[in-house]
């Protein structure tokens, strides 16, 4: 995140950066649209049920014992909120603790609420899915076989959709792949500002330098005892202190491009990426969480993360520039635990600018650029120069 990415989310939200348009709206008129949305549909349906089987199913499924009635009603209900946070968690990958699931006794009701930014076309399809699979299937499947006790219950829960439908009519026009922050207390959401998943041109005479180190002094060393007092990504992420939900939604908004994916599981070697960090830096987790999330789509490779000040001898031999302990460091380990390669601490052209030209400005403002580039790059850059940093000590077994 940069400096001009300010937290500005309300309470139990992920931060919402400025410009983020606020796609939602107040109790009483989502209850107003969502009438409006689902009553011509249920009537529509209603009268076709009617002209082929008559009203006598129905009244007939209005008859059913007490307590059947109420199972199916709060059953319902519960389920409706389950298949928003099931459908989120599929769609946009999330971990459980990114979904939260809970009651509101101000309206005696249960909610399902998505913690961490994602795609649009996830968060439609977590909109969707409860009116889709307890709404229009039930009901379809009663127009077609005449149970007037699944099609009663089909237009009920088609009724109860109509906040989501309203939701999507909200959501019109966003393409699927901007970022939609769900709103903690009010129907709709955050449309986050459209940024570029490519970085920034750099200011005039900057040069690529390789920030690989394909051949490095440490190149051959046996990091088993670095490897095994590491941690998962998954174990570390509930230790983070700092900047907790910019790790968390770094890892739930990842882009990887399908190109990367199918290179990684294309490699024949087994490989470890050790990454040395710590949960204070910004500027890691748009890298971390993003080799996390690579490792988790491919199976490819392992990633582990160990703290910087916590492995100083390890951190003094990948030093930049000879001297400085500056992070994110990505050591790439072999299937012995072996380090063949690292990388860090900065993409190649952000790296040639902040040792080059960027070094003119005042430190404030460089650190400023430089968090900038880093937001609207999103990783990519880094992504791509880690990968072929795989890729080359992968044609080199």
């Amino acid at each position: 995140m940069s400096a001009d990415l300010e937290v500005a989310g309300p309470p139990a939200a992920i931060a919402v950066p400025p410009g983020a348009e606020d796609r939602s709206v107040s109790v009483a008129r989502a209850n107003g649209w969502a009438i409006a949305f689902v009553v011509p549909p249920v009537v529509l349906l209603a009268a076709v049920f009617a002209a082929l089987y008559g009203w006598g199913p129905i009244a007939e499924a209005g008859r059913l014992p007490l307590a059947w009635l109420l199972t199916a009603l709060f059953g319902g209900i519960l389920l409706h909120e389950v298949l928003h946070a099931v459908a989120w968690k599929v769609a946009a990958r999330l971990p459980w603790r990114d979904v939260r699931l809970g009651f509101q006794w101000k309206t005696v009701t249960p909610y399902a609420h998505a913690r961490v930014p994602m795609p649009a076309r996830a968060y439609r399809a977590g909109a969707a899915a409860p009116g889709v699979v307890l709404g229009l299937l039930p009901a379809l499947a009663g127009l077609a076989s005449g149970a007037g006790h699944w099609f009663l219950f089909g237009l009920l829960f088609t009724l109860a959709a109509g906040g989501d439908a309203l939701i999507l009519w909200l959501l019109r026009g966003v393409a699927p792949a901007r970022l939609v922050s769900d709103h903690p207390d009010r129907a709709g959401c955050f449309v986050w500002p459209e940024v570029a998943p490519v970085a920034p041109a750099l200011p005039r005479g900057a040069d690529p330098m390789l920030t690989t180190n394909d051949a490095p002094a440490t190149a051959g060393r046996d990091r088993r005892s670095s490897w095994e007092a590491g941690q998962s990504f998954a174990d570390f992420l509930p230790t983070v202190r700092s900047y907790a939900e910019l790790w968390a939604s770094s890892y739930a908004r990842a882009l990887l491009p399908l190109g990367v994916l199918d290179r990684v599981r294309a490699m024949s070697g087994r490989w470890h990426l050790l990454a040395v960090s710590a949960d204070w830096c910004i500027d890691a987790p748009p890298v971390v969480s993003l080799l996390a999330r690579l490792a988790d789509e491919t199976g490819a490779f392992e990633l582990r993360h160990v703290d910087r000040d916590a492995h100083v001898e390890l951190m003094d031999q990948h030093l930049t520039g000879g001297r400085a302990r500056a992070i994110p460091v990505i050591i790439l380990l072999d299937e012995h635990l072996v380090e063949r390669a690292w990388w860090g601490p900065r993409p190649a052209p952000l790296q040639a600018w902040f040792t080059g030209g960027g070094r003119e400005m005042p430190s404030a403002e460089r650190y400023r650029y430089s968090r900038t580039w880093v937001a609207r790059d999103r990783g990519q850059t880094a992504l791509e120069e880690i990968v072929s940093m795989m890729e080359r000590a992968d044609s080199a077994r």
